[in-house]
C-alpha cells in the first residue's frame, strides 16, 4: 500500500529500520500530492520505513473487519444520513469478489441492498424519486 503514491515502487529491498529511502522521483510520476505528503513527514520526522508504513499504508478506514463488522458499517452511516450510498473499488486483488460474496448478502438480508432491480425508463424512477414540481408552473400559479 506504501507503493502506490510511488508508482508502486517495491520498498521491500528496503531495511525498514533504516531512514525512509529518497524515492521522490517515483512519486513525481505517481500520485504527486501523497508522496510529497509522506516524504515531508519523513524527512521532518526523521522517520524510519517501518514508522512510514505503520503511519500510511495502514488501514485506519471504519470499513475493514469482518463481513458482520463491515455490514454494520454501512448500515450505521446509511441510518445516521452520513451517506446516501457508496462507491466501492478493489484495493487488493479478491476484495471487490470477496465484498460481494461475503458483505451484500448480509445487507440483502437487512434490506439495505436491493435483490432486483425494475427497469424504469428514468434513473429519476430507478431511485424511486418523485417529480418536483416545475417552479415556473408554480409562480405562474401563484399569480
Amino acid at each position: 500500500m506504501l507503493g502506490r503514491p510511488f508508482n508502486d515502487y517495491d520498498f521491500s529491498k528496503h531495511d525498514l529500520d533504516a531512514a525512509f529511502p529518497d524515492v521522490s522521483e517515483h512519486g513525481a510520476n505517481s500520485n504527486q500530492s501523497a508522496s510529497l505528503k509522506i516524504l515531508r513527514a519523513a524527512r521532518e520526522e526523521n522517520l524510519t520505513l517501518r514508522e512510514v508504513a505503520l503511519r500510511f499504508a495502514t488501514p485506519r478506514s471504519q470499513f475493514v473487519g469482518t463481513p458482520t463488522q463491515l455490514a454494520d458499517t454501512f448500515q450505521r452511516w446509511l441510518d445516521e444520513r452520513a451517506a446516501d450510498g457508496f462507491v466501492t473499488f478493489e484495493s487488493l486483488p479478491g476484495q471487490l469478489e470477496l465484498f460481494v460474496s461475503e458483505v451484500v448478502p448480509i445487507l440483502q438480508a437487512r434490506g439495505i441492498y436491493k435483490k432486483d432491480y425494475a427497469a424504469s425508463a428514468t434513473l429519476r424512477d430507478n431511485l424511486g424519486l418523485r417529480v418536483p414540481a416545475n417552479r415556473y408552473s408554480l409562480a405562474k400559479a401563484a399569480e
